[in-house]
């Protein structure tokens, strides 16, 4: 996409949306939600719809998940709600035993099936390219889902600085540079990994979570051009 010749498309506010979905998404999976934010999601109603991508059937029906769960935590989350949470969290990122959805890039994409492979480095070079380290660079792989959609809300931010600069030759790096990121990297496992939460989560938060991520990179695919869509098959 090219700020010159895309007048018609409101660059700003799927930017703004981009990076508001990308960054909710990267917190409710990175770290076990506490208590507090749970509730203020359920307080402020922030599922009730998102700010991009409601025509792909998968933000459609993350969201019912989602409003669902929230409905039912009203008005007050219980320590059982949140322990649920929390729980199905553990199991599905981090490990009771076996990971039952691995968060990370490489176990996807190279052959062995490993941590800290060639593509967790590419990824890191990515983040350091555009002015990011991961916090826990050297003792977690960087391509975890969290942080690629994370860094994907950073680069939709520094677009949006570009635009308002008017910088067109830094804002169509910037929508390039996404592009490529999903090419090469989340766009080609974001559908296998959502798969593995649907068919694995014991709450509707995270099949809620799954299928916004799902929806949102095939939605970004679409938007930015890009050929990832294998990627995204179930």
């Amino acid at each position: 996409m090219n700020m010159s010749n895309n007048g018609s498309f409101d660059w700003p506010g799927y930017l703004v949306g981009e990076k508001l979905l990308l960054s909710l998404l990267s917190k409710m999976i990175y770290t076990a939600p506490e208590a507090d934010w749970l509730q203020m999601l359920v307080s402020e109603d922030v599922f009730s719809e998102a700010p991009i991508g409601m025509e792909q059937p998968d933000i459609r029906e993350g969201l019912a998940y989602l409003q669902g769960w929230s409905v039912a935590c009203k008005p007050q989350l219980t320590t059982e709600q949140v322990e649920e949470i929390q729980s199905d969290h553990l199991k599905l990122f981090i490990g009771a035993g076996k990971v039952l959805a691995p968060p990370w890039g490489s176990v996807y994409l190279s052959e062995e099936r490993l941590l800290f492979q060639k593509e967790t480095l590419d990824v890191r070079r990515w983040y350091h390219r555009y002015g990011l380290q991961a916090e826990r660079e050297r003792n977690e792989p960087d391509d975890h889902i969290a942080l690629e959609l994370s860094f994907l809300s950073h680069l939709a931010g520094l677009a949006l600085e570009a635009l308002a600069a008017g910088d067109p030759l830094r804002f169509n790096e910037l929508i390039g540079a996404q592009s490529r990121f999903l090419d090469e990297h989340l766009g080609k496992w974001a559908g296998r990994w959502s798969s593995l939460v649907l068919k694995h989560a014991r709450s509707d938060f995270y099949r809620g979570a799954a299928l916004l991520v799902r929806g949102a990179v095939a939605d970004l695919t679409q938007v930015l051009n890009t050929t990832s869509k294998e990627g995204l098959e179930q």
